[in-house]
């Protein structure tokens, strides 16, 4: 009973006092200062990146979803539709924004497009994202990786040797939690069946 009190009062206080001043980001106030009055909850924000889902084949350079990448789709926004994203963002190309369609509608939420070409200004936006907000990326099996590193993402794994994921690598979701110290913690879910 009394170690069951001790783990509620550690939990309690964690969530009271937010992170520990080691994981809280550089420049916080409650970090700078000792007075506990400083001290404020750290409050993360969510990123969550998924890969296009599959694409038809043909010659085109921007191709559609298939059958099966748009049955993926709609598994993704009965995922991702439970986590009340605040922003959905896609690139200029139809296979991502087709990904992001059925969560979209499903929340009457715009999608924004930002530029495959301007990735870095959108690792920046997500980097300074409002605390406590959700947003949803669907990019590039060449994009994803760099943006889980440049947000403080460990390295992922099974990636191809130029660090791309693989051509069949659809199903991974990755959460990132950002805010709380330079490094992002990374969940890997699936949106295979």
């Amino acid at each position: 009973m009394k170690l069951a009190a001790v783990a509620c009062g550690a939990a309690l206080s964690i969530l009271l006092l937010g992170c520990p001043a080691e994981q809280r980001p550089a420049g916080d106030p409650a970090t700078a200062s000792g007075d506990a009055r400083a001290q404020r909850l750290c409050n993360p924000h969510s990123v969550i990146l998924v890969r296009h889902a599959e694409k038809a084949f043909g010659e085109t350079p921007d191709p559609e979803l298939s059958l099966k990448g748009r049955v993926r789709a709609i598994r993704l926004a009965t995922l991702l539709g439970k986590t009340a994203p605040t922003r959905l963002v896609v690139t200029e190309f139809k296979r991502t924004q087709q990904t992001l369609e059925p969560l979209s509608e499903q929340l009457h939420k715009p999608v924004e497009v930002r530029s495959s070409a301007q990735t870095k200004d959108l690792v920046r936006e997500l980097r300074d994202a409002p605390p406590g907000s959700t947003t949803v990326v669907a990019t590039h099996a060449n994009v994803l990786p760099m943006i889980v590193r440049e947000l403080g993402g460990g390295p992922l794994r099974n990636l191809e040797k130029d660090g791309t994921l693989g051509e069949d690598d659809y199903a991974r979701v990755l959460v990132l939690s950002v805010g709380c110290s330079t490094s992002a913690s990374v969940v890997e879910l699936s949106s295979d069946p």
